[in-house]
This record gives C-alpha cells, structure tokens and sequence, in this order.
C-alpha cells in the first residue's frame, strides 16, 4: 500500500492516512486503499474495532483537489470520513468544518446530519 499503512494489533485494526505532505488529503488511490484494508477488517475474525486515523499534523483535510485523475473521475468534493462511524474520537483541539455547505446552501458531507 502506498497512501495508507495497515495492521491488526490486539484486536483492533488500524489503517492510517499516510499522505501527511498533503495533510492526508483524499485521491482515488487512497480510496480504494482504505475500501482494501476494511475489507480485510471484514473477514478478519481477529479484528473487533476499526480505528482510521492520519500520519502527522491532520488527519485528513478532505478531497485533494490537486489531483488530475479526481477532475477526470468526476470525484465529488464533500467526502468527510471523520463522521461516518459508531463513535468518533478527537482531541479538544480538532475542528470539524462545513466549508460547503453553510454558505452554499448545499447537502452537509457524509456523517453529519
């Protein structure tokens, strides 16, 4: 794996965004990487918890609309993962932000409705 780095350790699986230079920002590779490894959580009687977390300052400031093949996929922008799970962990000091949606008057990204 390139953009992520992946193991199971005591039961608990832990992928970690590993694209810091571009504060873990999502590309299509990270994507299907991230989609491989829960995947192997989902056949691995071993594993019984799924922590995703992100290689150094952020863990992921979201699409990384520098990407060429994202324009040429038609990525969407709002692809939050921070939301989307059972139960998030963060820090006092981590901020979650709506860049999209409040002024633009458009649909909140995944996990935050």
């Amino acid at each position: 794996m390139e953009t992520i780095t992946f193991e199971i350790e005591n039961g608990v699986a832990l992928p970690t965004l590993n694209r810091p230079e571009v504060l873990n920002s999502i590309n299509t590779k990270l994507i299907a990487e991230v989609r491989a490894a829960v995947a192997e959580v989902a056949k691995n009687a071993d594993a019984r918890a799924l922590v995703i977390t992100g290689a150094g300052c952020g863990f992921c400031a979201g699409a990384d609309l520098a990407a060429q093949e994202q324009r040429e996929e038609g990525m969407t922008i709002g692809q939050g993962v921070a939301l989307a799970a059972d139960i998030v962990i963060a820090s006092h000091s981590a901020s979650f932000v709506q860049v999209f949606g409040p002024r633009l008057g458009l649909i909140p990204d995944l996990g935050c409705t």
